[in-house]
Parts: C-alpha cells; sequence; structure tokens
C-alpha cells in the first residue's frame, strides 16, 4: 500500500457512505485524506485532531478541523471530490 492509498469501508451500517455530485471519493475517504494531510504536514496527534463534515459542495466535500489537545480551532478544509487534493477553504 502506497502512502497516499486510502482505504475505508464503503458502506456504514444501515446506509450507503455520502458521495458528492461527480465524486470519486466517498466523505469517509475524503476525512481519512484530511486526517492524513495533518499527520503529515503538523505534529498534532492523530487523537488530539476532529475533524466534522459540513457536507459536499459542488463535488468537494468541506469540513471543520479542531485539535481538542489545545482548544485550537484549524479552520475550514477543502478536499477535493475527485483528485483528493486537500486545501483550506475558500
Amino acid at each position: 500500500r502506497t502512502p497516499t492509498e486510502t482505504r475505508v469501508v464503503g458502506d456504514r451500517p444501515g446506509k450507503a457512505a455520502r458521495r458528492a455530485a461527480g465524486a470519486s471519493l466517498n466523505e469517509a475517504e475524503a476525512i481519512r485524506l484530511l486526517r492524513r494531510h495533518f499527520s503529515t504536514t503538523t505534529n498534532i496527534a492523530n487523537q488530539c485532531l476532529v475533524v466534522m463534515s459540513n457536507g459536499p459542495s459542488k463535488g468537494d466535500y468541506i469540513f471543520t478541523a479542531f485539535n481538542r489537545c489545545d482548544s485550537i480551532r484549524l479552520g475550514r478544509w477543502q478536499v477535493d471530490g475527485k483528485s483528493g487534493a486537500v486545501a483550506l477553504a475558500k
């Protein structure tokens, strides 16, 4: 498995994982990519990172991230539903 490969369960019990219109990634995969982004670019421990979904938007996923250990809001983040690119949301 390569470091950029994302593996998640495609379904959640009782319903399918949400997928933005036109996206190749589902919401759970987008969350994993965002968490991986933080683990490789910051020194925030995984157990301190909280990611809340703001829902899909035009094929992308929008999230709000928090560092719960230090009580710091990390901002709104966007994960491209096709490429998986992570960036601060506009």
